[in-house]
């Protein structure tokens, strides 16, 4: 919802805001930590940018969970560039003002994202 939401909502020093975020991302190199936190960053700039503050407070309380969760599904190869186009399709969504593809966009990088997390455990197992 908040991606559908900031679709109609965003203005441009939001669209401008979640771009550092991307490039922050892209520019991590193999530094996880920098990476994690420019991927929370980013949905935590898609809520505030929605104007759900109950997302936004939701996603605060939870950063540390997100964090780990994020650290164990980064060692599943693809992740990183995986992660990189995902968040490169919400963003064109947004900017174009397409709500249902932001939706769309948005929804497959979680799915992705719980795919990935679910092959972290599954190789930790074994």
């Amino acid at each position: 919802m908040s991606a559908h939401l900031a679709a109609e909502r965003a203005t441009e020093e939001d669209l401008a805001r979640l771009e550092e975020h991307l490039r922050n991302m892209r520019g991590a190199g193999g530094d996880a930590k920098a990476f994690i936190d420019a991927d929370i960053d980013f949905h935590l700039e898609m809520a505030r940018i929605a104007r759900n503050s109950v997302l936004s407070d939701i996603l605060h309380g939870i950063r540390a969970l997100l964090q780990v969760r994020r650290e164990r599904a980064g060692d599943i190869e693809g992740t990183v560039s995986g992660t990189l186009c995902e968040h490169d399709a919400v963003l064109r969504a947004v900017r174009a003002r397409a709500p249902e593809a932001a939706d769309r966009a948005m929804a497959e990088h979680m799915r992705m994202a719980s795919r990935r997390l679910r092959e972290s455990v599954a190789n930790e197992t074994r």
